[in-house]
């Protein structure tokens, strides 16, 4: 989205989260599914 003073808005820049953000994001998915399972399959 362009403003009508030919500058980028940043919203768009805030609600697309940055490539560190979803790393992270499906990083702690993934610990908390292995915890889950490793979890789960100990306890019985």
């Amino acid at each position: 989205l362009i403003s009508e003073d030919g500058k980028k808005t940043f919203i768009q820049h805030v609600v697309v989260p940055s490539q560190k953000e979803i790393e992270s994001l499906i990083l702690g998915r993934k610990k908390a599914l292995l915890f889950e399972k490793y979890v789960g399959s100990s306890s019985g």
